[in-house]
């Protein structure tokens, strides 16, 4: 079956989540999930990989991202493989550990990367592993032992700053250019209903008063001028549902 293309986040943020294959119960060794954490910390360091949050349950685990060198793929299917040699060998056993190569969704709002972080951390809690967040250590949220591979609270707020801002300059660069289309849209227009103007000797609202020409030069505007219907009607003054009676929703191709 051919693999489907993974949505690449444009901050560089994800949420990675992997089950294991049967929902197999592969981490409820303690052993296991400080060996993970020993790879995910050795990888994360070789792919340029930061670790905003994680959870690693007893059959899945649940890792937030920032990846700005765009390696989430190979730094995924190296931890994973890795991990399953290991496991296999300790269990005396062939075949699939996980069932897929991983999940991910990109963050590209503020809001779901915090909502993000808090499902993360607080995915023991829901499954009635501990009372409090704080008390799960195999979580970013553990305030009972030091997890190197988690990012400091200064580097994650970097993080976000740097690349919220370089959407918010993405935005601005999009409304600018969006404002210059509309501009020459509109010296278009002006320029069509000159030229028709002058054909006509009047003003445009009089050459439409003649049902002869009407839906001639409406037509004519719309094509000419790339103007929506909607568009058209504010731009003359003509009822919206009137202009809908006379002229097709696509313009002719040429």
């Amino acid at each position: 079956m051919a693999s489907i293309a993974r949505k690449k986040s444009i901050t560089g943020l994800y949420h990675i989540m992997n089950r294991a294959f049967n929902s197999d119960y592969i981490f409820k060794d303690y052993n296991y999930k400080i060996y993970f954490e020993e790879k995910l910390t050795k990888f994360k360091d070789k792919y340029k990989i930061k670790i905003i949050s994680a959870a690693i349950m007893d059959n899945h685990y649940h890792i937030q991202i920032y990846d700005p060198k765009g390696n989430i793929a190979p730094f995924m299917r190296t931890l994973n493989s890795v991990f399953a040699k290991y496991y296999n060998f300790k269990n005396q056993r062939v075949g699939s550990v996980f069932q897929s190569i991983f999940k991910s969704k990109p963050i590209e709002s503020l809001r779901y990367f915090y909502k993000c972080k808090e499902y993360i951390e607080y995915n023991p809690v829901e499954a009635n592993m501990v009372e409090k967040k704080e008390d799960y250590l195999f979580s970013s949220a553990c305030n009972k032992r030091i997890l190197k591979y988690v990012e400091s609270k200064e580097s994650i707020e970097a993080i976000l700053i740097k690349e919220f801002r370089k959407i918010k300059e993405k935005i601005e660069d999009i409304e600018e250019d969006i404002l210059k289309y509309k501009e020459k849209l509109c010296e278009k227009f002006l320029d069509v209903k000159k030229d028709i103007e002058t054909r006509f000797n009047k003003n445009i609202k009089e050459i439409l008063k003649d049902k002869n020409n009407y839906k001639k030069i409406l037509e004519e505007l719309r094509n000419r001028t790339y103007y929506s219907r909607y568009r058209l009607s504010k731009v003359i003054g003509i009822n919206y549902k009137k202009i809908l009676r006379h002229i097709s929703k696509t313009p002719p191709k040429y």
